[in-house]
């Protein structure tokens, strides 16, 4: 048996719940969120705590994060310091409870949202263009086919990253930690195409995956004249997806990414020659066909998220 009986992925995700709400749980709740779990004396803990409905319930969910998070480690470190000793039956019953436990924890981690906002530091100027591949569709048909049940909620975190990516300065979140560079897993390298970078912004396991495209300064110009307003960046849209909903570890998701980033290499090439090179009459046409169609794309992803606020 491995060492690690927990998925990693799992684990990271709950991390990542604990560093952002760690602090913030109002002193005290934590001996009561069972009641608040199960509806009891709802508005008393209200009054108490000085909270909203959604903020109480919000709170009492991440604490039953933190137990379960708790419980798998004390089961894990069982299992690795008495593997020795532990008959089959006994290792398999601990493992069971981990599952169990893991099952139970994926139910409430769906429902805890992490904000990838929330430094104020981070500069917002509405100024990033937004394109996406001409196989962006896949993406989307495979969070709809997904039988995770959690599609229509999964649209709404990558409607609230593409906002994220389209108003946020690079920088800014690069400085952050929020941006990371894609790598080939099985070769452990970064991915890059044409010397620009393969990169991923998201949240847990949603990811928004992309290329900053070079643009030339006559093209920058055309396009300005042509939107009458400026810009900063130009973000080609690869792909997204997010690996807990469609079923898959963590490994195997970037796995997929690249493998789809490889079989359409010579269209992304393209799309970057496009921008790369000053624009011919038939260019720039084909050029601002994909702009638009990117300012629909985002409005359609925003109009399911119901929203524009992160």
């Amino acid at each position: 048996m491995e060492k690690r009986e927990y998925d990693e992925p799992f684990i990271e995700r709950i991390k990542t719940i604990k560093y952002h709400y760690e602090g913030k749980i109002p002193n005290g709740l934590y001996h009561y969120y069972h009641d608040v779990l199960n509806g009891i004396n709802i508005e008393m803990y209200m009054q108490m705590f000085s909270l909203s409905k959604d903020d109480l319930i919000k709170y009492a969910r991440v604490c039953k994060i933190l137990d379960i998070y708790k419980e798998i480690l004390a089961l894990v470190e069982i299992i690795e310091t008495e593997a020795d000793i532990l008959e089959k039956d006994e290792l398999e019953e601990y493992q069971g409870a981990i599952n169990e436990l893991q099952g139970e924890g994926e139910t409430y981690l769906n429902d805890i949202n992490v904000p990838i906002q929330g430094d104020e530091t981070i500069d917002f100027n509405d100024s990033n263009l937004i394109i996406y591949s001409n196989y962006i569709d896949e993406s989307k048909q495979k969070i709809i086919n997904s039988h995770s049940g959690k599609g229509e909620e999964t649209q709404k975190s990558i409607a609230n990253i593409i906002e994220q990516l389209k108003v946020a300065d690079y920088f800014g979140l690069r400085k952050k930690g929020y941006i990371h560079q894609i790598v080939q897993v099985d070769a452990n390298k970064p991915c890059y195409i044409e010397g620009n970078a393969f990169e991923r912004i998201g949240r847990i396991s949603t990811k928004v995956n992309y290329i900053r495209i070079p643009i030339s300064d006559n093209n920058r110009e055309v396009i300005k004249k042509l939107l009458n307003s400026d810009f900063s960046m130009l973000y080609l849209v690869v792909s997204y997806g997010d690996f807990s909903n469609e079923g898959l570890d963590e490994r195997r998701y970037y796995s997929e990414i690249y493998a789809d980033f490889k079989k359409h290499y010579q269209e992304l090439v393209a799309i970057i020659n496009l921008f790369k090179y000053d624009f011919t009459d038939e260019t720039k046409l084909i050029a601002m066909d994909l702009i638009n169609k990117g300012f629909e794309i985002t409005e359609d992803l925003l109009s399911i998220a119901g929203s524009r606020n992160i």
